[in-house]
């Protein structure tokens, strides 16, 4: 070959051949491509003689004729009929640029106004339903909001029989109740802001009678890792108004029951009588480790205090309790122990879905200061699942020492 071993060797740039490799230099630079496929043929033949040499030449000579005027005729044409793909490339690299230039520049925007912190600053937000949730969020995940609504509509049909010595408020006949209401219309919003570590809850009831609103949930939860660092990553402070969290039915959402409602013992002595407070409390949550436990507790205004002010007025405990109202100061404790499954299995009743079997163990107390009163609530409860199967066990238990004209301890388990 011309660039070969060979040519380097011998006389293809000084030899007998020195005139011809003069020429062929010159036409290089407008055939190389061609020259390269005829080199191979040059060299594998014997050395070809002086005037077959001059006739390559010539024909090297007519095809890069023919080349440039192939070119000549290409430039010619009108630039908007040559799509070609190097201007397609340039287009894109154009775009890219601009895209580019147009970040720097909006982020040098945002950096140019020290007077607004740059997580506060405008940039872009989305939507979309993920795990199952409507969520609106920046691109960083720091602030997320999650609206929601819970509606249930229902028809009730009651049938009542006589007693046996006739029902005197019916004239002692069968009574037929029925009738539609709106049981459940709830709207809430929960999220996250300035960074994972600090969550929020805001939800309005409708009441069934009227259709008011009224305020049930509206708390923070910060997580202390963030102000104390390393040492507190299981610790998180929540204040606000919430419900009761000692009894585990009935933190466990309406959503996720499963019957229409909640027990009858859950309403005669359970959480249904605390209900929601005010307060704050402290978290302890050690993650999903091999045994993770978790506990809460707090100090609060007492039971059933929700939207009261600070004057101890309101709240207390219900007509059941007659003269027990106006908690001076409550508190609460609840411990969980998670000694199989995961706690997302925990938020329900249900087994179905799950992907392997369930055991909690809880325990939990709250205590109130009513007037001259104590009442202590308290429940020890375990919740097992395994296949289909789903079972809730509790004790429940109320301690009450009620005011009034002949004053007596009670105990209801």
């Amino acid at each position: 070959m011309l660039s070969g071993g060979r040519g380097r060797g011998r006389g293809w740039t000084r030899g007998r051949f020195g005139p011809a490799t003069k020429v062929i230099g010159a036409l290089g630079v407008g055939a190389a491509g061609v020259l390269g496929l005829c080199s191979g043929a040059a060299a594998a033949a014997a050395d070809p003689s002086q005037q077959e040499l001059v006739e390559q030449i010539k024909a090297l000579q007519a095809k890069v004729e023919q080349l440039e005027a192939r070119q000549q005729k290409a430039q010619s044409q009108p630039a908007q009929s040559q799509p070609t793909e190097s201007q397609s490339q340039r287009a894109a690299s154009s775009d890219d640029t601009q895209a580019t230039v147009g970040s720097v520049l909006s982020d040098a925007e945002r950096r140019s106004t020290p007077q607004v912190p740059q997580f506060l600053q405008p940039e872009g937000f989305t939507a979309g339903y993920t795990h199952g949730r409507f969520i609106i969020q920046d691109a960083s995940g720091n602030f997320t909001l999650n609206p929601n609504f819970q509606f249930q509509a229902r028809y009730v049909f009651n049938y009542r029989d006589s007693d046996a010595v006739g029902n005197t408020s019916h004239g002692g006949e069968s009574t037929i109740e029925d009738g539609f209401e709106i049981r459940r219309m709830k709207i809430a919003f929960d999220g996250n802001v300035f960074g994972p570590d600090l969550t929020y809850k805001f939800q309005w009831g409708t009441d069934r009678e009227g259709g008011s609103l009224k305020l049930e949930d509206a708390w923070v939860r910060l997580a202390l890792s963030r102000v104390f660092g390393e040492g507190a990553e299981n610790l998180a402070l929540r204040v606000g108004q919430f419900k009761d969290p000692w009894n585990h039915e009935e933190i466990t959402s309406s959503k996720r029951q499963l019957a229409a409602e909640r027990s009858l013992l859950n309403y005669a002595i359970g959480g249904q009588i605390t209900k929601w407070v005010q307060g704050v409390s402290l978290i302890w949550d050690d993650g999903p480790g091999a045994s993770p436990l978790r506990a809460e507790v707090g100090f609060t205004d007492g039971p059933n205090t929700r939207n009261t002010n600070f004057t101890n007025t309101g709240g207390g405990l219900p007509a059941t309790f007659p003269g027990e109202q106006n908690p001076t100061w409550g508190a609460f404790g609840r411990v969980e122990l998670l000694a199989h499954g995961n706690w997302k299995q925990y938020d329900d009743f249900t087994a179905l879905g799950n992907t392997q079997d369930l055991l909690v163990f809880g325990l939990g107390a709250s205590y109130a200061e009513v007037g001259s009163a104590d009442v202590l609530f308290h429940t020890l409860d375990m919740q097992y699942e395994t296949g289909n199967l789903g079972l809730y066990a509790a004790y429940v238990g109320l301690y009450n020492e009620p005011t009034g004209a002949i004053p007596r301890d009670s105990s209801d388990i």
